[in-house]
């Protein structure tokens, strides 16, 4: 999977944030992380975005313990100084947790930490297994969106689909490409003109009828709790502001230049940790297969008639030990008789 830039993202993402000014501290199973364990995506609704352990490189960070300390801990820089007002009413970082591959859905999944505080989330992996057929989930085993790379990469997600439906019927009606969704290549992106048109699509297209997006037939998602506390303290602030100023840079020169500013609107801290290396599993299973069927049915016919495959036997038998009696019966008749006569006979 790969994100990439278009000419209009390289010029926006450079009044983004910067990673290297943006991270302050980072560790990740207690060894020290930086900006090179980032990679760094263009997002049209919030900027620079980065991503840690994301995969592309070929290299995955598996977590061995769970808690805290053997989480990913950072300590991050706001600068609000470079919000433009207009477009940033509120303040702090949005958080997405994701599956490597995936493409990240910041938007809907996305959730907010607030400056001042320290945000501890505890993770618990879950993994969903859905039965395939039109008489089930009637879900879809497809790993990745190769048939839609243009719109969404990556792995497979319902949500991804949609997003690509979307924007497939916009530039179909529109002739153009909705500016919130990726813009595949050599497509015009909508212009104010297009407005009504994009937000007709938008709004009035059904979901379920002129799209198609089954439900993934396997499916993992990360179970997030969030706690927060303030941070930093009110006795611990001005040692841990001495000790920023110490860093230089951007952040040196905004402590130095204003005295007064609160470290609780410009600072936050985030521990992001496995709360357990157990997981839940939930697995589809037919209520009743066909053995099962079968088995019920005989199960009702001994309860309710009285018949079963033993009492079938047990009936075959009883009618074949009655021929053999009678049988044998008529066979001592047939043989009295027959000697009766040859008595009578020699009688005479």
């Amino acid at each position: 999977m790969t994100y990439m830039f278009n000419d209009a993202d390289w010029v926006l993402s450079g009044y983004g944030h910067d990673i290297e000014e943006m991270l302050l501290e980072c560790t990740f199973q207690g060894r020290v992380c930086g900006p090179q364990d980032f990679y760094q995506f263009y997002d049209r609704r919030y900027g620079n975005c980065f991503t840690f352990n994301s995969g592309l490189d070929g290299n995955y960070s598996a977590v061995s313990s769970s808690g805290p300390e053997h989480g990913l801990s950072m300590t991050l820089f706001v600068n609000q100084q470079k919000y433009v007002p207009v477009l940033t009413p509120e303040a702090g970082i949005k958080m997405l947790l994701h599956n490597q591959g995936e493409t990240p859905d910041i938007f809907d999944a996305g959730f907010n930490l607030s400056p001042g505080f320290r945000n501890s989330i505890a993770l618990t992996y879950m993994l969903i297994e859905r039965l395939k057929g039109a008489d089930y989930s009637n879900c879809t085993d497809t790993t990745s969106m190769k048939s839609s790379n243009d719109y969404h990469p990556g792995l497979y997600t319902r949500q991804g689909c949609f997003k690509t439906c979307v924007q497939q019927k916009t530039i179909e009606k529109c002739g153009c490409a909705n500016a919130m969704y990726r813009v595949p290549a050599n497509v015009q992106t909508c212009d104010l003109l297009n407005y009504h048109c994009v937000e007709d699509v938008a709004t009035s297209l059904s979901f379920e009828t002129e799209c198609t997006c089954p439900l993934a037939c396997q499916e993992s998602q990360y179970i997030s709790s969030v706690t927060s506390s303030q941070w930093p303290a009110r006795n611990y602030e001005p040692y841990w502001k001495q000790s920023m100023q110490s860093r230089g840079g951007a952040l040196k020169k905004l402590l130095d230049k204003d005295s007064t500013i609160k470290l609780s609107e410009e600072f936050l801290k985030v521990d992001i940790y496995f709360n357990t290396l157990n997981y839940q599993h939930y697995k589809e299973k037919a209520s009743m297969t066909f053995e099962d069927l079968v088995g019920s049915i005989g199960g009702h016919l001994g309860l309710w008639i009285g018949m079963s495959i033993i009492s079938f036997v047990e009936v075959f038998e009883l009618i074949v030990a009655l021929v053999a009696v009678c049988t044998k019966n008529v066979y001592r008749r047939k043989k009295r008789k027959h000697n009766f006569a040859t008595e009578a006979h020699k009688m005479t």
